[in-house]
């Protein structure tokens, strides 16, 4: 019986938020299932604190951070098990997390790369 991978967390970067935040919130929230949980970082952009839109729960770094500082932070910050790690300028195509969660099943833990398009 092929096995089933776990729902993972989406972590999101971003320095500005605005409305490539709320597009890529909205994609990620609307895949099938839903994601465990979708964290978005404040990397600490010039703009200062934003809004982050709902489902995201803010994880508000204690001073600017580079990407990858503010990735391991958020993958840190998220619950147990697999993460997906997006940009906020990415808007996910419905079955992205399925689609993931089917290469993982397959070929066991690792890491993945989508097509990017």
């Amino acid at each position: 019986m092929p096995r089933t991978s776990p729902i993972p967390a989406v972590v999101i970067v971003s320095r500005d938020g605005g409305p490539l935040l709320e597009r890529c919130v909205a994609a990620a929230a609307g895949q099938f299932p839903a994601p465990r949980e979708i964290v978005v970082v404040d990397a600490g952009g010039p703009a200062g604190g934003f809004a982050v839109p709902a489902p995201a729960r803010a994880l508000r770094l204690d001073r600017p951070a580079h990407y990858a500082r503010a990735a391991n932070a958020g993958i840190a910050a998220a619950r147990p098990g697999p993460v997906v790690l997006l940009n906020d300028d990415t808007e996910a195509r419905p079955g992205f997390l399925a689609a993931l969660r089917a290469a993982e099943a397959r070929r066991g833990p690792g890491i993945f790369q989508p097509a990017i398009v």
